[in-house]
């Protein structure tokens, strides 16, 4: 039977490996984001280019998980470059099939490993996130080490094997700030709570080592602000994001600060250096905590509401994303090899509660306490500050042992062994309740891909506008506020888009092309007028206006009527510009505006 078990794991390695090469290929040939990191992967490309030129401490505590930037890092200065590091993603997503499957086999048998590994195969979440740079790929990695260390304890302890369940634990901190709370049960499971044997040196040796692999981080954020703060700083304006007047169960935006995480931290630190008079990024953190709870306190009807969303956003939640939306992807020509990985998470967690009662029932609470932590923990994260497909996605190994237990157990696929027709319906209503979870979500439009379309396809058409040719931004653009975001930002966007290809167009030698070209001049100067409208403290968009409809007055085809509008509107667009140069202390960009109305 371990031959078997070898031979068809080696087959879905095998497929894992074929799938995680067709879809970077895609991603990396096609897609926007395959070359381009936004937001979260932008701050951790930039971190790890600092870090792998030797920068290791930086001006301010950790104000994420600090491992993966650091992982990145050593990568980068290994010579690796982004391709590179996808690569290793994938194989650390091959890894991590092998452990779940040898967890499930430890725990249940063969058929159950083997299933197990199916089931993250055909994940989603954990195939799409290993081309991506963010630290998906090393969190999950590091759960089913995790779970694996726990699991060979059973069949011999010694103190190699508690010192790399510390090792691992440690690291898995360092990757999620959140497995903070694992290191004191899994230390007291160690010492007091096991069935077979108490061990309380091996749970303080587990303990030792586990705070020495997270020591680096904790004096990295003394060096760098004098505070103790043992892993990062942002867990209390997280927590406001998710529990705010107005807070859905999903990502919401504090008045005041960005939502760019190039600026949001300094943002909230300069928010609450204001409010309390006190200059601390502990001190930040415990403002909007505080601000969070009082909210929940005075608000007890609001507040369970919220959480029961997120609830049913961590039981039910497939298509939304604060940063990549994988399931509109799947809609475009870049993202179609998605299809590859088709199953949701959301099908399998009720099937892995299931599977956790059947291991509680057959081995007993204390013996299932690993399995029972690594499901509560990103759970508890969701109903403390809110969904995010990232944050419930650490569950994914665990659950899918469960999971494969549960259908194991449910199909009579273990010998000697029949399943109760009982439990064979349970599992059937569990899974189908989750089928149909889908349908009501989207009759209902709680977790509607359709809603956050505008603002994907803003992501879309604002990466291309940056690094591809002007033209292929344009349609996605258009089509983003089309679907309803109508902003400054895409406005803009849409106008600088619309600039640039009408100066390629006006600069080339074909005549037809040239009046295209100064066609969409003309179409960027409305998207222009918008974007002050919106936000008329945009020195840029004025500026760009200015130039625009003077460069239009000069057009010979212009009516002297129409050209000596614009050359009004013009004058007014760019002392606008300046005033707005001069209040923000811009000398140069002020230098800058001045000469062009002196040379107009």
């Amino acid at each position: 039977m371990r031959v078997r078990f070898s031979i068809w794991l080696i087959v879905l390695c095998g497929l894992a490996l074929i799938g995680q090469t067709l879809i970077l290929a895609q991603s990396w040939q096609s897609s926007p984001f395959g070359r381009n990191p936004i937001e979260d992967a932008q701050v951790y490309w930039e971190w790890s280019g600092r870090i792998a030129a030797g920068d290791l401490v930086g001006v301010t505590p950790f104000l994420s998980a600090p491992l993966y930037p650091y992982f990145l890092g050593l990568l980068r200065w290994l010579g690796l470059g982004m391709a590179g590091i996808f690569a290793i993603q994938a194989l650390l997503h091959t890894a991590t099939l092998v452990l779940v499957a040898d967890c499930g086999r430890r725990r249940f048998g063969a058929p159950a490993g083997l299933t197990a590994a199916a089931l993250y195969l055909l994940l989603s979440g954990p195939a799409y996130f290993s081309g991506r740079l963010l630290g998906v790929s090393l969190q999950l990695f590091l759960v089913a080490l995790l779970l694996w260390q726990c699991l060979i304890l059973a069949d011999k302890t010694n103190l190699l094997r508690l010192s790399l369940l510390g090792l691992v634990l440690g690291l898995s901190v360092l990757a999620n700030p959140a497995m903070l709370l694992a290191v004191p049960v899994l230390v007291a499971w160690l010492a007091w709570g096991q069935p077979r044997e108490r061990d309380l040196l091996g749970g303080l040796t587990t303990l030792a080592v586990a705070l020495l692999v997270i020591a680096p981080a904790t004096r990295h954020n003394w060096r760098a602000s004098g505070e103790f703060i043992p892993v990062s700083a942002h867990s209390g304006v997280t927590f406001f994001h998710g529990n705010a007047p107005g807070a859905t169960g999903t990502y919401h935006p504090i008045a005041g600060v960005s939502q760019s995480r190039l600026q949001q931290n300094q943002d909230a630190y300069s928010l609450a250096a204001d409010a309390t008079g006190v200059e601390s990024w502990r001190r930040t953190s415990s403002y909007f905590l505080e601000r969070g709870f009082s909210y929940l306190a005075e608000n007890p009807g609001a507040a369970l509401q919220l959480e029961l969303r997120k609830f049913w956003w961590y039981l039910s939640g497939r298509d939304y994303g604060d940063i990549y939306v994988p399931a509109l992807e799947k809609r475009e020509d870049f993202g179609s090899r998605l299809h590859l990985a088709p199953l949701p998470l959301a099908w399998l967690i009720p099937l892995g509660w299931l599977g956790l009662v059947l291991l509680m029932r057959r081995r007993g609470a204390r013996e299932a306490l690993p399995e029972f932590l690594l499901i509560a923990l990103p759970t508890l994260v969701v109903l403390l500050f809110w969904y995010s497909p990232r944050y419930r996605l650490p569950l994914a190994p665990v659950v899918a042992v469960l999971a494969a237990h549960a259908l194991v157990s449910s199909l009579r696929l273990q010998r000697k062994r029949l399943a109760s027709p009982l439990l064979a319906g349970v599992a059937a209503v569990l899974l189908l309740g989750e089928i149909g979870a889908g349908s009501l979500n989207r009759a209902t439009d709680f977790d509607d891909a359709d809603e956050v379309q505008g603002q994907f396809l803003f992501s879309v058409g604002s990466v291309l506008r940056t690094s591809g040719p002007p033209h292929q931004a344009l349609p996605f653009l258009v089509r983003a506020i089309e679907a309803g975001y109508r902003n400054s930002d895409s406005l803009y966007s849409l106008a600088q888009a619309q600039m640039r290809q009408a100066n390629k167009l006006y600069n080339s030698e074909d005549l037809a092309r040239t009046l295209e070209g100064v066609e969409l001049y003309r179409k960027a100067v409305p998207s222009l007028r918008s974007t002050v409208a919106m936000d008329p403290k945009l020195a840029e968009a004025w500026e760009n206006l200015g130039i625009v409809l003077f460069w239009l007055a000069e057009e010979k085809d212009t009516t002297e009527e129409t050209a000596q509008a614009y050359r009004v509107e013009a004058l007014a667009a760019l002392n606008r510009a300046l005033d707005l140069e001069i209040e923000e202390g811009d000398l140069n960009g002020a230098a800058r505006i001045q000469e062009r109305l002196d040379k107009f």
